[in-house]
């Protein structure tokens, strides 16, 4: 895990003078809004059985990780029409009451109470979090390090990375091309 105090370095140049606190709380705070607008982060929770009234309950692989929604949900191969419930649940109305454990994919967010983030959840997405921190700290006013055009600056490269984790995201985490072979009508 990265901790928010392990990307301090990538900040602190830009900002100097900042207390660091206000930095680690901006950190995470950019975070949560990166995978709350992208759905970057995505990973498979625990096989889940099947309810009788077709909740399931989602359980984060992590305590420091929130779901946030459900990209997938499969059962015995099969994907299943699923409605999300916050904070932590979703219904399933197609499931197999009698049927095998439920096969979920998650879009997280990182807890309130998280210390930071997955280090492969970093390695892609790391620098667009710094960004959005440092874009909030800017924007503090009357401060030493106050900077309403780093702020801009910054804040564009953080909506830049959220553009790029939802078109990631879109083509299923790969670098594929997404082109169509257009058909002809007969």
């Amino acid at each position: 895990m990265v901790r928010w105090s392990d990307m301090l370095p990538g900040v602190m140049p830009h900002v100097p003078g900042a207390p660091k606190g206000t930095v680690k709380q901006q950190l995470q705070r950019a975070a949560e809004r990166f995978f709350l607008e992208s759905h970057a982060w995505v990973e498979e929770l625990d096989p889940i059985p099947p309810e009788p009234d077709g909740v399931l309950f989602l359980y984060p692989p992590t305590s420091s990780a929130e779901v946030i929604a459900v990209s997938e949900a499969k059962q015995e191969g099969k994907l299943l029409e699923v409605t999300f419930r916050p904070p932590a649940e979703a219904v399933a109305s197609d499931i197999d009451k009698d049927g095998d454990d439920v096969y979920v994919r998650a879009a997280l967010k990182p807890a309130s109470r998280s210390r930071g983030i997955p280090e492969e959840v970093w390695s892609h997405w790391g620098t667009y979090i710094q960004d959005g921190a440092l874009a909030r700290v800017m924007e503090i006013p009357g401060k030493p390090w106050s900077s309403f055009d780093g702020a801009e600056y910054f804040s564009n490269r953080f909506r830049r990375g959220v553009v790029e984790a939802r078109s990631r995201r879109a083509k299923g985490h790969t670098e594929k091309n997404l082109r169509v072979q257009p058909r002809r009508f007969v």
